[in-house]
């Protein structure tokens, strides 16, 4: 089963392969069905949960709600700088960080 892009996606040039949003895989890989209903055919009832998405994030996808341009560079840690070419030493070390997220609201 081959999967297509739904009309009005922006074309890739000739040079590069045409490429889908992973959610979109995602969709199809759920449900093929339901994937070209809603993406292909434009069938969408919205419900509850999508009107409050909506609801909620209606300032940020509001165009004139733009990040300002940074007065200068943000201060980043130093970086372990990538071995040279036919350099065999140690790999850079793994960073890893866990972050916890609440809103305060129940989700239910």
């Amino acid at each position: 089963m081959e999967a297509s892009l739904p009309s009005g996606s922006p074309s890739a040039p000739e040079d590069q392969p045409d490429l889908i949003q992973a959610r979109m895989l995602n969709e199809f890989a759920y449900c093929p069905r339901l994937f070209h209903l809603m993406r292909v055919e434009g069938r969408w009832a919205d419900n509850e949960y999508t009107v409050d998405g909506q609801f909620v994030h209606r300032r940020v996808d509001a165009a004139e709600q733009l990040l300002p341009i940074p007065d200068h560079e943000p201060d980043w840690p130093d970086r372990p700088e990538a071995p040279a070419d036919g350099d065999e030493g140690e790999p850079p070390p793994a960073v890893l960080s866990s972050v916890t997220l609440s809103s305060g609201r129940s989700p239910w």
